[in-house]
C-alpha cells in the first residue's frame, strides 16, 4: 500500500487536514482513499448531526443509475429540503441538508467509490467536519484535542501517510 500525502493547517483551534486528488493520484475508489475516508468519518462520529449533499441531476443519474431518487430520498432528500442553484432560467445543482440517522451514516460510511456523489458533508450542526468536493479533495476538520485519534484511525487502518503542515 503506498503512502498518501495531507495537508494540516490550524484555524481557530481546529485541525484542518486535506486529501488532493491531484496531488495524490489515487482515484476516489480506491481502497486506500476509502480507509482515509473512513478514518476521518471515525475520528469525529460522535460529533456529527447533519449531512448536506449537493448534486446535478444528470450527474447523479450516471452514477447510481436507476436509484438515484431510491438513494437521494434515502440520504433524505425531500421537496421541503431542496434548494436550487441557478444559473439563469437552468438549475446547475440542488442541494440538501437532513439529520445524520444511522441508516444514512452507515450508507454513506461504507461506500465502495466516493464519487458516487459529487459534493457532500457531514456535519456538527453548522461545523462541517469532513467534506467530499467533486474528486479535488476530501477534507478533515477536527478540533485540536481530538486530532490525535485521526492518526490512530489512519495506523488501526494501516494507512501510510506523510502529514505537511502549511500555514
Amino acid at each position: 500500500m503506498q503512502g498518501i500525502v495531507l495537508q494540516r493547517k490550524e484555524h481557530a483551534g481546529e485541525a484542518i487536514i486535506t486529501y488532493s486528488f491531484y496531488d495524490n493520484k489515487f482515484a476516489s475508489g480506491n481502497l486506500v482513499v476509502r480507509k482515509l475516508y473512513m478514518a476521518m468519518l471515525t475520528s469525529v462520529e460522535q460529533r456529527l448531526s447533519h449531512i448536506e449533499v449537493e448534486y446535478n441531476d444528470l450527474m447523479v443519474a450516471e452514477t447510481l443509475g436507476k436509484r438515484a431518487a431510491e438513494v437521494l430520498q434515502r440520504l433524505g432528500a425531500t421537496k421541503d429540503n431542496l434548494r436550487e442553484n441557478r444559473s439563469g432560467d437552468t438549475i446547475v445543482s440542488r442541494i440538501f441538508r437532513s439529520e445524520l440517522t444511522e441508516d444514512r451514516y452507515s450508507y454513506l460510511y461504507y461506500f465502495d467509490d466516493l464519487a458516487r456523489l459529487a459534493h457532500y458533508s457531514f456535519l456538527e450542526e453548522d461545523v462541517t467536519r469532513v467534506h467530499f468536493y467533486f474528486s479535488q479533495y476530501l477534507e478533515l476538520q477536527i478540533p485540536l484535542a481530538e486530532e490525535e485519534n485521526f492518526y490512530q484511525e489512519l495506523t488501526n487502518a494501516q494507512v501510510p501517510y506523510k502529514l505537511i503542515r502549511t500555514k
